[in-house]
């Protein structure tokens, strides 16, 4: 597996154990997953994943969707090897682009590999 970029994070908060990792992928999506008491499985030892996509070069600014082909909502209760199946699938999927609407000049445009096509809507 390739990845741009992975974080890792833990401590403690409240006693409670918190465990998350980001995943960023040269397509624009990556994962977030997670383990502590407020995911999904995670009083379990489970682990909770969401799709996200990142829109700049900045690891820590993205945002989940939740219309891929994979998901269409957060997945959880899953084991850390389901969960990495999981992160292999979205390394996959085909290039993120952007659509972006500018209400005030009525142009949008789409951004693929940083690149703006216009468009008047």
């Amino acid at each position: 597996m390739r990845f741009q970029s992975k974080i890792s994070i833990e401590f403690i908060e409240r006693g409670q154990k918190y465990q998350h990792r980001i995943f960023k992928f040269d397509n624009s999506y990556g994962a977030s997953l997670a383990c502590s008491h407020r995911t999904y499985g995670g009083d379990d030892g489970l682990w909770e994943l969401a799709i996200v996509v990142f829109e700049s070069d900045d690891a820590h600014d993205f945002d989940i969707v939740y219309n891929t082909p994979i998901n269409n909502d957060v997945i959880g209760f899953l084991t850390y090897s389901n969960a990495m199946k999981i992160v292999r699938d979205i390394e996959h999927l085909p290039k993120y682009i952007a659509v972006k609407h500018d209400r005030e000049s009525g142009w949008s445009y789409e951004l693929t590999d940083g690149n703006r096509t216009w468009e008047r809507t």
